[in-house]
């Protein structure tokens, strides 16, 4: 029963830290206009994107080694975070740095300077969160989600009401970091990790590569010089479908922790897992109705993005129906990336990431031009082509979903999976 309280509270947390989202988007695109908030989006498309590649990541790690890491600050030193942490730092200043004009439409440094700072406040919520869940205090994760975003809302209205410039709005998505002040005193207990300390390389890349296929459109339609009302649509179409996404993200953290601190190892090098707290039959209905809530909203979304952003945009039903498919398989995505990495199959999970990204990326190179639709097409045929390959991985190896994680015995088709 606490299983699922805790389920509602994840998923009410990610609820609200959606709408305190979409609240900050809506802000800052009307009281910016057109051509400034287009920097905003290519900060919030920064963010989105090192929060996608960092948050699972670094906060699995820091569960699974939660006997280990005492402190936000002791985890963000460790080699394990900083592998992942310093290489994005470094992809994102070189790229805003060199390309600030195209991606930004401004020549100052100071975007290629707040762009760079993003993935390390990323990667210290991230383990934040972690340490709480560590803890199993998954309300208390919850109110972080929430209070992050909520914190970027807030700032923006007041911008608002201020009449603020762009920068003002970038340093309010800085502000939603502040959530950290609240980790957990390294005097609290711990409940000691089952698991040694994991790597999180492929998570890490997995997660980069999802978010960057939900959330790279903008910036790569900037860079193609694509028109900047299509560009606009595509990013405010996704920002608003990304929320029933945000939901299922919200219980990450209960599944990441139920399937690597909620194992039992028994001799002789196999692994009989032990069920989740939770039936599966309620964990697959929490999906359905978060698939059947994307669906829904096909129709109410060109509504939704008129009444939220004004005339600064233009969504058909055909568009937003290609938005709200691509996003359901996504949400299917999540689920399937967590069941691979902590099955600790690392290289396929990778393998099958590049393989539909490379493809994807080679269409929108070699396209002569792209539009809205083009872009939704290319982002739901990879996200497709993920899901078929995780699927057949998991198959392959025996690994049942919802149900506890795997060990690192080199014969994976001799593990025992509980149903």
């Amino acid at each position: 029963m606490r299983s699922k309280r805790d389920e509602c509270w994840l998923v009410l947390g990610s609820l609200v830290s959606g709408l305190a989202a979409l609240t900050f988007l809506a802000a800052s695109s009307r009281s910016l206009g057109l051509y400034q908030f287009r920097q905003i989006i290519q900060i919030w498309t920064i963010w989105a994107l090192s929060a996608g590649s960092l948050g699972f990541s670094v906060q699995q790690h820091v569960i699974t080694s939660a006997g280990t890491y005492r402190s936000v600050f002791q985890a963000l030193r460790s080699q394990e975070v900083l592998r992942v942490t310093v290489p994005l730092m470094s992809g994102v200043a070189v790229v805003t740095t060199i390309w600030r004009t195209e991606i930004f439409g401004d020549s100052s440094t100071i975007w290629p300077l707040l762009a760079t700072l993003i993935p390390l406040g990323c990667a210290a919520t991230s383990a934040t969160r972690g340490l709480w869940a560590a803890r199993r205090k998954f309300r208390f994760v919850a109110f972080l989600s929430t209070l992050e975003n909520s914190l970027r809302a807030v700032a923006a209205l007041v911008l608002w009401l201020f009449d603020a410039g762009p920068g003002a709005f970038a340093l309010a998505i800085l502000l939603g970091f502040g959530v950290v002040s609240l980790a957990p005193r390294p005097s609290l207990s711990v409940q000691e990790a089952t698991q040694p300390t994991t790597r999180i390389y492929g998570s890490a890349i997995a997660g980069l590569l999802a978010y960057a296929t939900l959330v790279m459109s903008p910036m790569i339609m900037a860079v193609k010089s694509a028109n900047i009302i299509e560009t606009s649509s595509t990013f405010i179409l996704l920002a608003l479908l990304r929320t029933p996404y945000q939901l299922s993200l919200g219980l990450v953290p209960k599944f990441a922790a139920d399937r690597t601190l909620g194992n039992d190892r028994t001799g002789g090098g196999s692994v009989t897992s032990r069920r989740v707290p939770g039936s599966v039959r309620h964990r697959w209905a929490v999906l359905l109705c978060i698939v059947s809530g994307i669906v829904a909203v096909t129709l109410g979304a060109p509504v939704a993005v008129q009444i939220l952003f004004g005339d600064i945009v233009a969504v058909s039903v055909m568009q937003s129906l290609l938005a709200t498919t691509t996003t359901a398989i996504a949400v299917v995505n999540i689920v399937l990336v967590v069941s691979t990495s902590t099955a600790r199959l690392d290289r396929q999970l990778i393998t099958i990431w590049v393989f539909a990204t490379g493809l994807g990326v080679a269409y929108i190179v070699l396209a002569s031009a792209i539009s809205l639709t083009s872009m939704l097409c290319t982002v739901g045929a990879v996200e497709l082509g993920v899901a078929t390959g995780l699927l057949f991985v998991l198959r392959h190896h025996r690994v049942s979903l919802f149900v506890g994680g795997t060990d690192s015995t080199p014969d994976r088709r001799k593990w025992t999976i509980a149903d």
